[in-house]
């Protein structure tokens, strides 16, 4: 008897595993391309290795530009002289680099033996 999990992301990622008496079966489509394994539980590892990446050169600058953002503002409120609005362009610069980070974010999980 098999028992099937779907996952979606929202990057229009699909995954189905696929639970088998002799093993797991796993689809994932994407938008750029697809893939099928297929895993005997024998094979698999007992170790769990997990991981979290991502770029962090992005999350660095996305808090840079916010505290720059933050201390125009902050600047500007105590009758510094500055272009007016210069924070927003800091601001959408500092978002853009989110968005980046959030993107190049991978969360995994390996069985290894």
């Amino acid at each position: 008897m098999a028992k099937t999990l779907f996952q979606r992301n929202w990057l229009l990622n699909r995954r189905r595993f696929e639970l088998k008496d002799i093993g797991i079966s796993i689809s994932e489509k994407s938008l750029t391309g697809s893939s099928e394994v297929f895993i005997k539980y024998e094979d698999s590892g007992v170790k769990i290795i997990k991981s979290k990446k991502g770029k962090r050169g992005w999350l660095i600058s996305c808090i840079a530009l916010m505290l720059l953002a933050i201390g125009l503002v902050v600047y500007e409120k105590l009758d510094g002289q500055i272009e007016k609005n210069a924070y927003v362009v800091y601001l959408l610069l500092s978002i853009v680099a989110l968005i980046i980070y959030l993107i190049t974010f991978k969360n995994s999980l390996f069985l290894a033996n």
